[in-house]
């Protein structure tokens, strides 16, 4: 980052929200509305960790899913 930009800590979040919902979308977890989880995310009901919370334990069998979600909860917590 050049010295003149700032952080945009708004921006990283809203990254950050749409990797989760995407993993959501492509590892399907039973019994979860992605759709219902972008929506309750844009509208500040829920967290990026409150999502990953939700979908990990449901994503058990899939490593991919589990290792993006991870890294997702690793890049929020630098913040």
């Amino acid at each position: 980052m050049a010295k003149s930009e700032e952080k945009c800590v708004e921006c990283e979040v809203a990254v950050l929200g749409g990797m989760v919902v995407n993993v959501c979308a492509y590892a399907k977890p039973a019994g979860i509305d992605c759709q219902e989880l972008k929506n309750n995310f844009l509208s500040g009901k829920i967290t990026i960790k409150d999502m990953v919370d939700t979908i990990l334990p449901k994503v058990k069998d899939n490593k991919d899913a589990i290792m993006e979600l991870t890294e997702i909860m690793k890049l929020a917590n630098e913040e």
